[in-house]
């Protein structure tokens, strides 16, 4: 699943790229869009949904730790700032790629069965802790 979100997110940027290297420095562009427009489908259901907004992703829904909500901003792109969408969307086509190149499912399923065996342990696992039975505050008995 998760390489299959990352495998997305390179064709989608493969799309965006296509579209930008066509654009020439004589070209009119006027993009105009607004930051609380903009969602990643995390979840992959062609819908938007809670906390898939760029601004829940980023940490900055909740005022970035504020806890007041940010409102979104908008952002207009015109002919000047095509050749800077275009390279920032070259860097960004390249991290999903950096992510693909280290075969995140595998890690994550080692991460996974790790943590499996840590809560097998002779001890109680709360949040990423292990608390052996011994230890004050353990609810661990024999």
């Amino acid at each position: 699943m998760v390489e299959a979100l990352f495998q997305g997110i390179t064709q989608d940027m493969a799309g965006a790229l296509a579209t930008l290297d066509r654009t020439g420095e004589d070209d009119a562009v006027g993009v105009t869009t607004r930051t609380d427009d903009l969602w990643f489908d995390i979840d992959m259901n062609g819908r938007r949904g809670a906390c898939e907004g760029v601004l829940d992703v980023a940490g900055l829904g909740r005022g970035g730790g504020s806890g007041a909500p940010l409102n979104g901003v908008s952002v207009r792109f015109d002919t000047a700032d095509a050749a800077w969408l275009a390279a920032y969307a070259h860097l960004l086509s390249g991290l999903p790629e950096t992510v693909l190149a280290f075969h995140p499912a595998e890690a994550i399923a080692r991460v996974t069965e790790g943590r499996a065996a840590m809560a097998a342990l002779d001890g109680v696992l709360r949040g990423d802790v292990l608390i052996p039975h011994w230890m004050p505050g353990s609810t661990w008995s024999s």
